[in-house]
């Protein structure tokens, strides 16, 4: 199976209704950081969200 279909597949299956997550941001930093992002999680109120940079900071 394609990476990307893969990646997809199984950010569909996470139950995702604000502000639930279900593990999708801790998902998509393992994946990203794997990738040479810098990750990091920003929070409002009780709703997380997921802030990532690939490159130098300009």
């Amino acid at each position: 199976m394609d990476a990307a279909v893969k990646i997809t597949s199984e950010l569909i299956k996470k139950k995702t209704i604000t502000p639930e997550d279900d593990g999708a941001i801790k998902f998509l930093t393992n994946i990203l950081s794997a990738s040479n992002f810098s990750c990091r999680e920003i929070h409002s109120g009780n709703v997380k969200n997921l802030f990532a940079r690939w490159g130098p900071k300009n």
